[in-house]
């Protein structure tokens, strides 16, 4: 399996990668949750019509598998008691997630088509060396930067709000597993997750005993777009895959804050 830069905006920039491979893993995404908050059409535009040019291309390698990086933490509704399954409603609270959804939606289709094996992963808050702080997009790496440079970190709301952290490679290791098992001609949907709800303020002071920093918490006004809590359930993956993750929060803060000190932008 190869990783091309690929800006696909047609069925045919896919077709000698799905005519060619047993899998894609379509990870492929250009929005945030914050980031189309009120642009509906950010998720058409940069997202959905990638997706769909990729759907169609499928239809003509049928043996071809595609493992979707779809969400946990914008699919499920707001579950104060208990983690999310797979069996539960999706109640996306962003266009982000509705754009998710609508994906996973047109794979399925594809699926009971065509026939190809499609598998719907559903991580939570993904973590780990490599990823780097931008806009609206990852606590944990912004944090880093708020450390390095010593302003305060911007939190919204209360920092009460419970989420489930995975450490990169835990999620690889269940891609790979995915991708090992036996084929089989259908659609299924995996929750990929810790199993270990933190709230920011918790997430925070570990990354403050890691690091060994300040940081500073600049508290804003909660947005509508947080849930309360949302920590998914993983049994699933167990039972089919053999998997659980097995990285505890703060050996992959260490990991992470590791590689963001060497890799930091001057």
């Amino acid at each position: 399996m190869g990783i091309r830069p690929l800006a696909p905006n047609k069925p045919e920039d896919f077709a000698e990668i799905v005519a060619s491979n047993d899998w894609v893993v379509h990870a492929a995404s250009a929005s945030t949750p914050s980031s189309s908050a009120t642009d509906p059409l950010h998720e058409l535009d940069d997202n959905l019509r990638t997706t769909l040019c990729l759907v169609q291309a499928l239809q003509q390698a049928p043996h071809c598998g595609v493992i979707y990086l779809s969400s946990s933490g914008t699919l499920y509704g707001e579950l104060l008691d208990r983690e999310a399954t797979e069996l539960d409603p999706v109640r996306p609270r962003t266009y982000h997630g509705a754009g998710k959804v609508a994906a996973e939606h047109f794979l399925h289709s594809l699926c009971l088509q065509f026939g190809n094996p499609v598998v719907s992963v559903r991580p939570s808050n993904v973590y780990g060396p490599g990823q780097r702080s931008r806009p609206g997009f990852g606590i944990i790496p912004t944090a880093f930067e708020r450390c390095l440079d010593g302003q305060p970190l911007n939190l919204w709301g209360d920092g009460c709000n419970i989420r489930d952290y995975l450490y990169v490679d835990d999620l690889s290791d269940l891609l790979t597993r995915v991708i090992c098992a036996d084929p089989a001609k259908k659609y299924d949907v995996v929750n990929a997750s810790s199993g270990s709800g933190h709230s920011l303020l918790q997430l925070v002071e570990a990354i403050r005993n890691v690091t060994r920093k300040e940081l500073d918490v600049s508290f804003q006004p909660a947005r509508q777009l947080d849930a309360r809590r949302i920590v998914p359930n993983s049994l699933h993956a167990a039972a089919k895959y053999g998997w659980r993750a097995t990285t505890p929060l703060h050996e992959g803060l260490e990991r992470a804050w590791a590689w963001h000190k060497e890799n930091a932008r001057p």
